[in-house]
């Protein structure tokens, strides 16, 4: 896509150079400055946006680990207790015999 416009920018140039007539140094430098320039826009646009979905996701992916975070231990606590509960299961079982 870059690529793209980088060629219809220099595309741009030409036809303006030829348009012109005049093909003087300045003028070719004032034409290519210009498209450098807007091409600069575009690129630095495309890297503000890749930053901020990356920062979107970097949030997304913080906001996950804090709830398994807090989950863990609940986890560990849930499985603790199943496993005291089976216990007193087997040795309720035991008396009952």
């Amino acid at each position: 896509m870059v690529l793209d416009k980088l060629s219809s920018g220099l595309q741009s140039v030409l036809s303006k150079i030829r348009g012109s007539g005049v093909v003087d140094r300045q003028t070719v430098r004032e034409i290519v400055k210009e498209q450098v320039g807007y091409l600069e826009k575009i690129i630095e646009t495309r890297f503000e946006s890749t930053n901020i979905r990356v920062k979107a996701l970097e949030d997304t992916l913080n906001t996950r680990m804090d709830s398994l975070e807090k989950r863990i231990p609940v986890i560990e606590e849930m499985a603790a207790i199943k496993t005291r509960l089976d216990e007193l299961e087997r040795k309720l079982a035991t008396k009952a015999y």
